[in-house]
């Protein structure tokens, strides 16, 4: 790969919450994960482990969604990964 679209990436990736809306407009609140736990987890049935102790990676995690579902489910090993570091932040909130 070139090096040219890796520089690119990093600069969408770096900002990317910032650059599509402002933060304070896009962060999630306790209700609206909860609200997309509550519709995933009907999605995601049979899906999950039956041990809550395994490990579980979400690459690109976005804001976390999908790591509060399997949190709120009781999984205790897990890891986000996401590009952008401004999406890191709100998955950590």
């Amino acid at each position: 790969m070139n090096t040219s679209k890796l520089d690119y990436r990093q600069r969408i990736y770096k900002n990317y919450v910032s650059q599509q809306a402002k933060l304070g407009e896009t962060a999630l609140t306790a209700r609206d994960y909860q609200l997309w736990a509550a519709s995933a987890q009907f999605r995601f049935k049979g899906w999950l482990p039956a041990d809550s102790s395994a490990l579980i990676l979400d690459m690109c995690c976005d804001p976390g969604n999908f790591l509060y579902l399997l949190q709120q489910l009781g999984y205790t090993t897990l890891t986000g990964v996401d590009l952008s570091p401004e999406q890191v932040q709100l998955a950590i909130q």
